[in-house]
């Protein structure tokens, strides 16, 4: 596949929607982020100044003008976009889109062809990782006190934590490592404890969006895999969300983001759950519906959470931690979820459509 075809097939969507906090959306077509351009803004934007056209893959910054050819010419190419929004060279944004973006038919027939006579020279995606010395054991941080996290947590989870201010990126961050099914450090993601954006910070040159968190807990320095097989699971957004839902008795998945890709639904399948329970924010109920397309058949029940209560629109599953309020309207919604092969479903899925 040559990079043009690839940057046609790219999902803008999906990656703004996983790499920007806070995202504001306006109309169907249109996502506003902060400005992150070097030469213009450079982080300096609060009021989601980048507007963000998803399906005609093009941006401008009101502010400073990145996306303009007139203000800040090529600014307006993917590769570009991406290379200024998580600091990568071009040539490994390239080999990212190039690796990750689903061939055509007859492209993949050509290089499926082509794999016969060639060795695959390319790396995998996802490589281990070694996190750096100064990602230490998490403290006793007044920030997840409040949130009503439990100390456990720190050592079930592998929890870190970064005070060193020359790691710019992860500088007061609360980092989560996240490992594959098989169990490697593949990547991490970062909540800063401190009014600063972007909130969450992911693990450069690390494909977020094919991971789950968490399919290991550790046990006495052991990997323990996710207990899932025969289980129902909820599949949340992040981590946060996991811990959440923990405290109410359950098990959860975040897909680390408002997206669920193909290789997330085989990891799912991999850990033999029996029913999957959608679960993503409020805001995010249409995002579920598009989702639920990925499971049907795959998983022995599919439900969504329904979001009936008020309290769902200003909190969302991460306050389970520290709200008994909140667990209690959780419980009675887990009773009242809907399958998605039953006539409820329907009835939720035109609200959803004309909201």
């Amino acid at each position: 596949m040559d990079l043009s075809e690839a940057i046609q097939q790219f999902d803008l969507e999906g990656y703004v929607r996983q790499t920007f906090d806070p995202i504001v959306e306006s109309g169907s077509e249109e996502l506003r982020v902060n400005c992150f351009a070097p030469r213009g803004c450079n982080g300096g934007d609060s009021k989601q100044h980048l507007w963000v056209n998803i399906h005609k893959k093009a941006w401008i910054c009101y502010k400073c003008g990145y996306g303009s050819y007139r203000e800040q010419p090529g600014t307006g190419w993917l590769v570009r976009f991406i290379a200024d929004a998580e600091q990568l060279s071009f040539r490994e944004v390239i080999h990212r889109l190039l690796m990750t973006v689903h061939p055509t038919p007859s492209a993949e027939l050509e290089k499926l062809l082509q794999d016969q006579f060639t060795a695959p020279s390319a790396p995998p995606l996802n490589n281990p990782i070694t996190l750096p010395a100064s990602f230490q054991p998490c403290p006793q941080l007044p920030y997840l006190a409040n949130r009503g996290f439990q100390w456990e947590w720190r050592e079930q989870y592998d929890i870190r934590y970064c005070p060193n201010r020359n790691l710019t990126l992860w500088h007061q961050r609360v980092i989560f490592p996240i490992r594959d099914v098989p169990g490697k450090l593949v990547s991490a993601v970062g909540r800063v404890i401190t009014n600063r954006t972007p909130r969450w910070q992911n693990w450069p040159k690390s494909d977020i969006q094919s991971l789950l968190w968490p399919l290991h807990s550790m046990e006495g320095g052991r990997l323990i895999p996710f207990a899932g097989r025969g289980k129902r699971v909820l599949i949340v957004e992040g981590a946060f969300d996991v811990l959440g839902v923990q405290v109410a008795g359950m098990l959860a998945l975040a897909t680390l983001g408002k997206k669920l890709s193909p290789q997330q639904v085989a990891a799912l399948q991999r850990l033999g759950i029996e029913e999957v329970i959608l679960a993503w924010d409020w805001d995010a109920k249409a995002k579920m519906l598009s989702a639920v397309e990925r499971l049907v058949g795959r998983f022995p029940k599919v439900s969504v959470f329904p979001f009936l209560g008020e309290c769902w629109k200003i909190h969302d599953l991460g306050n389970l931690m520290a709200d008994p309020y909140l667990v209690s309207q959780f419980h009675e919604e887990i009773e009242r979820r809907i399958p998605v092969d039953s006539d409820e479903f329907m009835n939720w899925m035109l609200e959803v459509q004309m909201a």
